[in-house]
């Protein structure tokens, strides 16, 4: 799986989105959505809920029970947690994690906190800032995909400084429990992620 250029992955814990908020995200142009903190038997429920021709833009994340023989059994990526073993995109916090991911093959790497994230008031982990992202990106053996407090506006600096493609939470997920609110959330990103691309294209 190439690196998207936009990524939403479910918010840790609560109850989550329904098959018509999935649908209506990746309707929004939502390149791919991280199945995070769903069983196996919830995974297979949303994309049995789900048009076969988005199906394919569903990730699996590496803390679901069972989870390579659901990737084998779907047909689907595998997104890891930092420091997990297995193949698959990684999520990391630094160069080290970087190199590592790498070193293990991984075709991309999910890169934060940027900005303080809003899927976890309690974190207390130092955020990377514009500035670290883009030394990160500099360096970086694969392409990175930044997340942590990515809203509209932060996406397009994000890119800019050299990442690949942005990740939200609840930058896309705040409301849940509207197909509505999420759509909106993603068209806007979108919008952002879209409009970077046109500027680099009309130079």
């Amino acid at each position: 799986m190439v690196a998207p250029r936009l990524l939403a992955l479910l918010p840790p814990g609560g109850f989550p989105p329904g098959p018509e908020v999935l649908a209506a995200v990746l309707d929004a142009g939502v390149d791919a959505v991280v199945l995070r903190g769903l069983s196996a038997c919830a995974v297979r429920a949303a994309l049995g809920a789900s048009a076969p021709a988005v199906r394919g833009r569903f990730v699996l994340h590496g803390a679901t029970d069972g989870v390579d023989a659901l990737a084998a059994e779907l047909g689907l990526p595998v997104h890891r947690p930092a420091g997990a073993p297995g193949p698959g995109s990684r999520s990391v916090h630094d160069a080290g994690g970087l190199r590592a991911s790498a070193a293990a093959g991984a075709p991309w790497a999910l890169l934060g906190p940027v900005f303080a994230p809003g899927s976890k008031p309690g974190d207390r982990r130092p955020t990377l800032g514009l500035d670290g992202l883009a030394a990160l990106c500099a360096i970086a053996p694969l392409p990175v995909v930044a997340v942590g407090g990515v809203g509209p506006a932060q996406a397009a600096d994000c890119l800019r400084a050299g990442a690949a493609g942005v990740a939200a939470i609840t930058g896309i997920f705040g409301d849940p429990g509207s197909a509505l609110a999420c759509g909106r959330a993603a068209a806007a990103l979108r919008a952002a992620v879209d409009a970077v691309g046109q500027a680099a294209r009309a130079r």
